[in-house]
C-alpha cells in the first residue's frame, strides 16, 4: 500500500512543477518599460521619466519594483538604484521615476524588474538612453574682488561657470583657457595663474588663482575666460571677461 500511495504523489508533485513552468509569465506580462526620451544632452541636470506597468494581476502586496542604471542617478534615488512602490490607475499598475543625466557622454543603461523574490530577478526588462555632448554656449567668470596689489602682494581667486543653450551644464572635461592682458589688450602683463582646474568638473566649474606680478601699479588689466572645443580650440563667442585694477600696497 506504501507504494501505491507513493508513486501517485510523486507524480502529482511532477505535474505541478510541470504546471507551474508552463503557467510562468513572459517578460512583457509582468513589466514594461517606457522611457520619456531616448536621448539627453550630458548636462548633468536633463531629466527622463521612466513609467513601469506591472500585471494587473501582481499581488498587492507585491507591487514594488526596482530600477538600476549603469549612469547618471535618480532622483529620489540612491544613485543609480531606486525603489517604487506601483499603483494601481484606471486599470493599470504603473510606478514612476526620474532618471538624470550624468555630465559625461555616452550610452547608459536602464533596467527594472519587480521586487518578486520568487522570481529571484529573472523577469527583467531593460533599455538604453544616448547621452550625447552637451557643448558651452555661455561662459561667465567672476573674482572674489575687483583689485589686487602689484609685486605679488595678493592674488584674485577666479571661478568660471559654462552653460549650454539650454542653460544647463556642460560635459565634464569641457576645457578653458584664462589669459590676462593690458587695458588696451596691447600685450599680456605676464600674470601668475595658479592652482588651476580649467577642466570643467560635474557642475560645469573651473577655478584658478591669479597675481599680475610685478607691474607698474595704477593701471587696469582684462582677465579672459575663453572655452575651448575637444579639439583644444577657442571658442570665440564663448568668452567672458573682468576688469582688474592693479594698485600698490602701501601697508
Amino acid at each position: 500500500m506504501k507504494k501505491n500511495i507513493y508513486y501517485p504523489m510523486m507524480l502529482f508533485c511532477v505535474l505541478a512543477t510541470a504546471c507551474v513552468e508552463d503557467e510562468a509569465p513572459a517578460i512583457s506580462d509582468v513589466i514594461t518599460m517606457k522611457l520619456s526620451k531616448s536621448e539627453v544632452k550630458a548636462d548633468g541636470s536633463s531629466t527622463v521619466k521612466v513609467t513601469l506597468e506591472l500585471n494587473a494581476d501582481t499581488d498587492p502586496t507585491l507591487r514594488t519594483a526596482v530600477v538600476k542604471s549603469t549612469g547618471g542617478s535618480f532622483v529620489d534615488g540612491e544613485g543609480t538604484k531606486i525603489s517604487t512602490k506601483a499603483i494601481k490607475r484606471n486599470e493599470k499598475v504603473l510606478a514612476e521615476v526620474f532618471w538624470r543625466a550624468p555630465a559625461s557622454s555616452g550610452k547608459v543603461g536602464i533596467w527594472a524588474e519587480p521586487e518578486l523574490p520568487e522570481f529571484g530577478g529573472l523577469y527583467v526588462v531593460s533599455d538604453t538612453i544616448a547621452v550625447v555632448a552637451s557643448p558651452p554656449k555661455t561662459i561667465s567668470l567672476t573674482a572674489d574682488a575687483f583689485s589686487v596689489y602689484t609685486n605679488f602682494d595678493s592674488e584674485l581667486s577666479l571661478s568660471g561657470r559654462m552653460r549650454n543653450e539650454e542653460g544647463n551644464g556642460v560635459n565634464k572635461g569641457t576645457k578653458v583657457q584664462l589669459m590676462d592682458y593690458f587695458e588696451d589688450f596691447g600685450g599680456s602683463p605676464g600674470g601668475s595663474f595658479r592652482a588651476e582646474s580649467l577642466s570643467s568638473d560635474g557642475e560645469s566649474k573651473v577655478s584658478a588663482i591669479y597675481s599680475p606680478g610685478a607691474i607698474s601699479p595704477d593701471q587696469y588689466i582684462w582677465l579672459v575666460a575663453t572655452a575651448l572645443d575637444a579639439a583644444g580650440n577657442e571658442l570665440e563667442n564663448v568668452k567672458d571677461s573682468l576688469k582688474v585694477y592693479v594698485k600698490l600696497k602701501t601697508e
